[in-house]
């Protein structure tokens, strides 16, 4: 919120004071932080995760395959994310 209160002064000293590029470049930073604020929560809300296992109690030390599915359910591609999944360190039940 901050940047875009910036933005927005930076824009009005350079109408008042007659500076016609710096701003069209607060202009160009405004857009830019707006449309990146869009996308964020437009690409975080549209991925969808899906972990599949097997609920077989386990020993210390043994193995489980763990399969984890992303799904884009928007419009706009996603180009690029980061996944991290965490294993809870006792069970549910």
């Amino acid at each position: 919120m901050i940047w875009f209160l910036i933005a927005l002064f930076l824009i009005g000293l350079a109408l008042a004071l007659q500076a016609g590029l710096v701003a069209f470049a607060g202009y160009v930073l405004l857009g830019v932080y707006l449309l990146s604020r869009y996308l964020a929560r437009r690409w975080a809300e549209d991925l969808a995760a899906e972990r599949q296992c097997d609920s077989n109690p386990r020993d210390v030390g043994e193995t489980l395959e763990v399969v984890v599915t992303l799904r884009n359910t928007g419009g706009l591609p996603i180009l690029w994310v980061l996944v991290e999944d965490l294993l809870p360190e006792t069970s549910a039940s």
